[in-house]
């Protein structure tokens, strides 16, 4: 038998006064109820209850012993409420890795409104590029881009969906001019221009600087060269990353 529920059932029956109201109380029968003290009683090797056909009195040692099981029951219940407590409001350190770029105008802001919420939660943010070790580094959640690297005790869950996009400044176009389907970059005056125009990519791997746009039926045009990545996203944006895609 489990001992704090004997407990439970000891208290309960000399609070009423009798195991017939105690096992009505319980939902228990009344066997079950003398299960119980016998149980303690055995266990501890000493009697708890006197008990005759018509009343029940405590022994010396069982009333010491009622007043104990009174305060363990009442520090159990207390300890289940703080496990209700913890439960119902999230509170602590939550410790997030995330992309740069991505954290700081994407993630960031979710997770300051999440804090603001719930005064007892406690972030600690790291923005980084670099993929970090949850379990080496120390962290509660990683969230990252593209495809997740198959690792032992990692579980993975998707969030969003991330489009990618290849876009350019008018001034981009009037310079090395843009791409058609039936053939090779054009200048708006329709004069052909190289096909290897400077881009920055969002790419992380220096292998992945090159790239081709595939069109219908999986033809490829427009091979290009990074001139930069965007790793370091926050360096590329203004004026600098301007100059770059016109080519300066």
């Amino acid at each position: 038998m489990d001992r704090l529920e004997s407990m439970e059932v000891f208290v309960k029956a000399i609070d009423l006064g009798s195991f017939t109201a105690t096992a009505a109380a319980l939902d228990l029968s009344g066997p079950m109820v003398g299960k119980h003290v016998r149980f303690l009683e055995e266990r501890l090797g000493v009697r708890l209850i006197n008990r005759t056909t018509r009343r029940q009195s405590l022994t010396d040692f069982g009333r010491a012993y009622y007043e104990r099981c009174r305060i363990v029951l009442a520090e159990a219940q207390a300890a289940d409420a703080l496990a209700a407590d913890q439960l119902s409001e999230p509170r602590g350190k939550l410790r997030v890795t995330m992309p740069a770029h991505l954290g700081r105008h994407c993630v960031t802001p979710i997770l300051l409104a999440l804090a603001r919420r719930h005064p007892t939660l406690e972030l600690d943010l790291s923005l980084s590029d670099r993929f970090a070790d949850l379990v080496e580094d120390g962290f509660d959640m990683a969230i990252r881009t593209g495809a997740l690297d198959d690792r032992a005790g990692i579980i993975g869950r998707r969030v969003a969906r991330q489009r990618m996009l290849v876009c350019a400044s008018p001034s981009y176009i009037e310079t090395f001019g843009k791409a058609h389907r039936s053939g090779g970059p054009r200048h708006p005056s329709g004069n052909r221009l190289p096909a290897a125009r400077p881009c920055v990519a969002a790419m992380a791997l220096p292998a992945r600087r090159r790239f081709r746009r595939r069109v219908r039926a999986g033809r490829s045009i427009a091979s290009r060269r990074s001139r930069c990545d965007r790793r370091r996203g926050e360096r590329r944006h203004g004026a600098g990353l301007a100059a770059i895609l016109a080519g300066a």
